[in-house]
Formats: structure tokens, sequence, C-alpha cells
């Protein structure tokens, strides 16, 4: 059987004692970055599941729904409808809701919608922390070379 090929440029050397370790200098930086971004997704968790709007912006809203006028005149759709029939409708039109209720609303899907956002973000986080850690210790290991005597024994003349 014969050598495996080794991809090595011209004058490599071992690491010596006393040299920069990459290996050890990546591993370290991808582990204080990765729990940094593990920690900032925490903190936004805690914000994200409070389900109440801010004292402050609800009677601001609220001096929003007091100022805002109801309409003047009916609309022109209407006073056709009721020209049409004399009869006054018996059904009631769902009224509007009030300027505090929308947002409201708009705040509990918003809060639900970055939620599941941070949920996926942390997950897909912890995910490629796993890949890039198989990499570097694979890379580290030489382990990705194992399959090279296999293809060089078949496609290398004898």
């Amino acid at each position: 059987m014969s050598p495996l090929p080794l991809y090595k440029e011209p004058g490599w050397q071992p690491i010596k004692e006393g040299s920069i370790n990459y290996f050890y200098l990546s591993f370290g930086f991808l582990v204080v970055e990765q729990a940094f971004e593990f920690y900032l997704a925490y903190r936004q968790r805690r914000y994200l599941k409070k389900t109440s709007l801010p004292e402050e912006l609800i009677q601001q809203a609220e001096a929003v729904d007091k100022t805002v006028l109801p309409p003047i005149a009916p609309k022109a759709e209407e006073m056709k409808r009721e020209s049409k029939n004399d009869q006054p409708e018996t059904t009631e039109k769902p009224k509007s809701k009030s300027f505090v209720q929308q947002l409201k609303d708009k705040f509990l899907g918003s809060q639900a919608y970055n939620l599941d956002k941070n949920t996926f973000s942390f997950l897909s986080g912890s995910y490629g922390v796993v890949v890039t850690v198989a990499a570097l210790i694979g890379m580290y290991a030489d382990l990705f070379s194992c399959p090279y005597h296999i293809v060089y024994d078949l496609f290398v003349d004898r």
C-alpha cells in the first residue's frame, strides 16, 4: 500500500513548544462568541414573554382614542342602502376596535412571532455550534483523511 498523500506547504514543521496553537485559539473564540450570543438571546427571551403593554403607552393610546371623532356624515353607501330599504337594519355592524385594543392585539402577535423566532435562532445556533465543533475536532484529529487510501488505490496507477 502506498503512503497517504499529505498536503503540506514546503517548510512545514509541527507546532513547537511556545508557539500559537490555532486550534485552541479558534475553539476558544467559538465558545466565547456562542456563549455571548446565547446570553443575549436569553435576555431578549425574558422580555418577549411579557404580555402587557407599558402603562405609559396605554395612557397615550387612550388619549388618541378620546381625540378621534366619529364621522359626521354617513357614507354614500349607507345612504343608498337606507333609501332602498326604508326599514331599519336589524343586525348591527360590528364596531371597530379601539386603538388600544388594536395595539394590544398587534403587540401579542408580535411577541408570539418574535418568541418563536428566538427559539428557532437558539436551536439553529446550537446546531451550528455542534457542526463547527465537529469540523474543528475532525480537522485537528485528521479524521477527514481516513478514506484517502481508498481513493488513492482506485485512481492511481500502480
